[in-house]
């Protein structure tokens, strides 16, 4: 039945050109679209004018031809500005709030944005849907990128740790069991007083000068953010989101993380790394020692942050800009994928400190490198300016393997310096098609760093692994290098290089049987190695005794490393058991190299499994030296002939592994000294318990040459090395 109406056409109140749209809010109040007035008309719902808000222009809250109109929970009016390409919000009074779009194409921008509608409620806020006449589409917001003011301030509350709105209260977000995300896949990186031994008075002073450095217990979590503890006790001075991670789709993000339908995923869930590096200081606009973090977000997006933390007591809000260093993200270069690459930071032989990493996994390059591994140099002053330049800010080196089809990616750098000068001469990763390749760093101008082998059109890997049957074995951990001892003499690089083979990091990924490997590749300058250029290892046979099972191999295998016809250039062992893989960085230590092997149980988004935890000679992966067994195998506390070997067909062996049995698939292995030994100790997937495992009492790390264990040992640098980088920054400056 007909109640009223009310109107006419005119310029005045209550008068219209040419309506088009009317909306409703909370209260019954009626908002009218008037186009060809540019205006947005309010009448109570008796049809009384009450207001009106807009005037034709394109300045914010100014409208050109409005068509669509909506209200959301809140009672504020979106606006479907047509032809600024814009949606416009407004309080319920008219004052303008804020705005997004732009004309054109892409996700997020309008060409003409004629309707818009409201599905709501839930922790979320309400989702909106505009319809993008002349692009042929709809497209789908939530309230936090259309900007519900009031939720999203509670929203930024509730990652703080306010829990006044969650489950029945307030805005009902998702009830926590902890207001700290889990911590999945990042370790906790401990961060006190400056222990490098760099040679120069600035480092002296710089150590000097925080030598009371609050320490600090940083570490990635899948809430959002990198968190820093308080090492004494455990208060919390500092969370870090980075802005890689923000979204504006309904099912990821942070606003994601407040749903109540909320399931796992991934958002800042790397490692971050710690150094002392001399670079300009943002707040001074000097060069100095700093103490800078660079951080991954690992499964959680395709980005890498680098934060200021040389003095903890400034982490405060007012402070950001000084400890906000940059973020580098896929949006500054497609090739970068989702960063599973663990960074190092490092000094490069141009005299700038850099973060080292991988591109990691699923790039969005579409281009003729798109796909590729390759190489990231980031200088850590390339984005202080806030833009981020290819060749002047960082650096990418492809490996050429990939293609846009069949996206490859490059793993974890080991970065190696070659003659003890303090910078970075040599990188060493893998690839998800099984290469190994060698990246030569050495020259001092940053346009010469290169592949390796081969030549820029045609790259070569140092070593391609492959299975017994030819197929690709992916390597996603980080190598470890040592030197040759075997073969002393033979001229640079002369290095041994240890990894696993296997991946675990898409749900697929766990129920593949693929066969595995363990190698050890001698690089003597010789690329394209295959496994027939090694000496096979294998398992001799697996035992069940009181201290749980172990495995042994062939401790008398003869790897040849001389330089003759029938040279080896290293040794594998083939992993027994189906499924079985290397997803973990190994270790080495005084002629012994750890790793650990996982076997995921396949079930869906679980975790669980079982694996072994494996103690080899570096020489050939054979068991250790029957009179001196590397690890504890029985846990009584002592290393023994009685209780870490066996007696098989009247020969004994040392273990060469052990079943891990402490609870779901085993982490890697880390190796800490305490005053007169070091212990190995392994974590497993399903349980808080850690197996611990006294090692065999050594002297020193053996000759392992990876940058992050050159620091220990930092005083072996050529005299001078650091404070000519002093002095050249000095000089730069002046």
């Amino acid at each position: 039945n007909f109640l009223r109406k009310f109107g006419s056409y005119g310029t005045g109140n209550g008068q219209f050109q040419y309506p088009t749209d009317i909306a409703i809010d909370g209260n019954g109040n009626v908002y009218v679209v008037d186009v060809s007035n540019h205006r947005i008309q309010v009448f109570d719902s008796s049809g009384k004018y009450l207001r009106k808000f807009g005037s034709r222009g394109s300045a914010n809250g100014q409208l050109f031809y409005p068509y669509g109109i909506a209200t959301d929970s809140s009672g504020n009016v979106y606006v479907g500005d047509v032809h600024n390409q814009r949606i416009q919000v407004f309080d319920s009074s008219g004052k303008f709030l804020r705005k997004w779009g732009s004309q054109g194409t892409g996700d997020g921008q309008f060409e003409n944005p004629m309707r818009i509608a409201f599905h709501g409620g839930g922790a979320c806020g309400d989702r909106i849907y505009v319809v993008d006449r002349r692009n042929h589409r709809i497209q789908k917001f939530t309230n936090s990128s259309s900007g519900n003011e009031p939720m999203a301030t509670a929203r930024l509350d509730y990652l703080r740790g306010d829990r006044s709105n969650e489950g029945d209260k307030g805005y009902k977000f998702r009830k926590r069991e902890s207001v700290l995300g889990a911590i999945v896949h990042s370790r906790a990186i401990y961060v006190g007083k400056p222990m490098l031994g760099w040679p120069g008075a600035k480092y002296a002073k710089f150590k000097t000068t925080h030598l009371d450095r609050e320490p600090i217990i940083y570490v990635g979590a899948n809430d959002g953010a990198l968190h820093g503890f308080r090492a004494k006790d455990g208060q919390e001075v500092i969370g870090y989101f980075p802005a890689s991670v923000f979204d504006t789709a309904a099912n990821s993000g942070l606003h994601y993380f407040t749903d109540p339908a909320y399931r796992h995923s991934y958002l800042v869930d790397g490692t971050p790394v710690v150094s002392d590096v001399f670079i300009n200081n943002r707040a001074t606009g000097r060069t100095s020692w700093r103490t800078v973090l660079v951080g991954t977000l690992r499964g959680g997006g395709r980005g890498l942050f680098a934060l200021d933390v040389t003095n903890p007591g400034a982490f405060a809000e007012a402070n950001a800009k000084s400890v906000v260093m940059w973020e580098f993200n896929n949006t500054h270069d497609a090739h970068l994928g989702y960063t599973f690459s663990e960074p190092t930071i490092t000094l490069m032989n141009d005299g700038r400190w850099a973060a080292i990493t991988g591109n990691g996994y699923e790039d969005t390059a579409d281009d003729g490198t798109g796909g590729q591994a390759q190489l990231f140099i980031i200088y850590l002053d390339g984005g202080i300016d806030g833009e981020w330049t290819e060749g002047d800010d960082y650096l990418r080196i492809s490996t050429g393997a990939g293609s846009i089809a069949n996206r490859n990616g490059l793993a974890t750098p080991a970065v190696v310096d070659l003659n003890g000068d303090g910078t970075a001469d040599r990188a060493y990763a893998g690839d998800l098609e099984g290469n190994l390749w060698a990246f030569d760093l050495s020259d001092r101008v940053a346009g010469s760093w290169k592949v390796a082998y081969g030549s820029k059109a045609k790259p070569r890997p140092v070593f391609v692994a492959r299975s017994e049957d030819g197929t690709a074995q992916p390597i996603t951990v980080e190598p470890v290098v040592t030197r040759q001892r075997a073969a002393p003499g033979e001229p640079s690089p002369n290095l041994m290089v240890y990894f696993g083979t296997g991946r675990n990091i898409l749900e697929s990924d766990k129920t593949n049987t693929a066969s595995q490997s363990f190698y050890g590749v001698w690089d003597r300058r010789q690329g394209n190695l295959a496994r027939n250029a090694l000496a096979r290892q294998k398992i001799l046979f697996e035992s069940v005794r009181a201290g749980g099972k172990g495995r042994v191999t062939d401790p008398n295998l003869n790897v040849d490393y001389q330089w003759r016809d029938d040279t080896h250039y290293g040794w594998y062992l083939d992993l027994p058991e189906k499924g079985e893989r290397v997803v973990s960085d190994p270790k080495v230590l005084a002629g012994t190299v750890f790793f650990n092997t996982t076997i995921p149980d396949g079930a869906g988004c679980g975790f669980g499994g079982k694996g072994w935890m494996m103690s080899v000679a570096t020489h050939n992966g054979g068991s250790p030296e029957k009179r001196q067994p590397a690890f504890d195998f029985d846990e009584n506390g002592a290393i023994t002939q009685a209780g870490d070997t066996l007696v098989f067909r009247d020969r004994r062996y040392a273990y060469a592994g052990k079943m891990f049995d402490s609870g779901g698939a085993p982490a890697g292995p880390s190796l800490v000294a305490t005053r007169d030994r070091y212990m190995r100790y392994t974590a497993g997937d399903e349980t808080d318990k850690i197996d611990a495992a006294l090692l065999t009492e050594v002297e020193g790390l053996a000759g392992r040459i990876a940058w992050q264990q050159v620091y220990p040992e930092i005083a072996r640098i050529k005299p001078g090395a650091a404070d000519s980088q002093e002095d050249r920054e000095d000089n730069r400056n002046k």
